[in-house]
């Protein structure tokens, strides 16, 4: 690969005196090599033995956790974003129930992301969420995966303080039928809703589509493909709230490894 002359970039790195991706390790966030180590021993298949039902008091199984809906699960190594875990549980096809098992409090699959942020972010306290500003996410898509759109409201739901927000908006643009999803994606949480173009309008137009009669303060766009952090929103709130109408609040946004397939872990 011939990159060219790359005389003039190198001469302005000398004088700026840049410092080596090393020296930021060493010297500003020594935490990120904790953070990468941790991240690189993650097993593969993260999944345990067991059930997934809609509440500790409700044994109803999370439909809405499994790409398939509800299967008999002995044996399967599944997650469970959502739902309640019941470890060693098994689907009855009959009640459409987990049964047997026994819970694990406050334990689920792990599938979130490991947490980059830097420790003083970690450590940053918001103002009350009931007096901060609220918030409707508009998300058009086209022709994507159910797994990637499931994936993005599982992520969302599991790891945003839902009070924050209004509505979550899917706009499809006109998508053929396979590919709708509607139904799929409004059982996830009730605070999906789906508006649907009768012809295909493109996105920048969809985006206008799905923002129409908003009346929450805050309006965020967001791609159909995502994994959320944990507390990715009360900061972007936090800010804005501060900040004058003009800016533009925009958060870190990391890339999911390629490919990105069903099964697949997205960090």
């Amino acid at each position: 690969l011939d990159a060219g002359d790359l005389s003039e970039r190198l001469a302005l790195r000398k004088r700026l005196k840049c410092r080596p991706f090393e020296w930021y390790i060493t010297n500003v966030y020594p935490e990120l090599q904790t953070q990468v180590a941790e991240l690189a021993a993650l097993p593969k298949d993260a999944g345990m033995l067991g059930c997934c039902q809609v509440s500790r008091d409700n044994n109803r199984c999370a439909d809405y956790d499994y790409a398939a809906g509800c299967k008999k699960l002995r044996g399967e190594r599944i997650g469970c974003e959502r739902g309640f875990w019941v470890a060693d549980a098994d689907f009855d096809e009959a009640s459409h129930t987990c049964v047997g098992g026994h819970e694990k409090p406050g334990r689920k699959a792990p599938t979130g992301a490991v947490d980059f942020r830097h420790q003083k972010c970690r450590a940053v306290k918001y103002p009350d969420t009931r007096a901060m500003p609220t918030v409707t996410l508009v998300i058009p898509y086209l022709m994507e995966e159910w797994f990637q759109i499931r994936n993005t409201v599982t992520s969302l739901v599991r790891a945003t303080n839902m009070t924050l927000v209004d509505e979550v908006r899917f706009v499809d643009d006109a998508n053929p039928p396979d590919h709708r999803f509607k139904a799929e994606l409004e059982a996830l949480h009730p605070k999906v809703r789906v508006i649907t173009n009768p012809v295909r309008v493109g996105l920048t137009r969809s985006k206008v589509v799905g923002s129409e009669g908003v009346r929450s303060q805050i309006l965020i766009f967001a791609e159909p493909h995502c994994v959320f952090s944990e507390l990715w929103l009360e900061p972007i709130v936090h800010y804005m709230a501060q900040a004058p109408k003009s800016t533009v609040v925009l958060p870190v946004i990391d890339i999911i490894k390629d490919p990105y397939v069903e099964g697949m872990s997205p960090h």
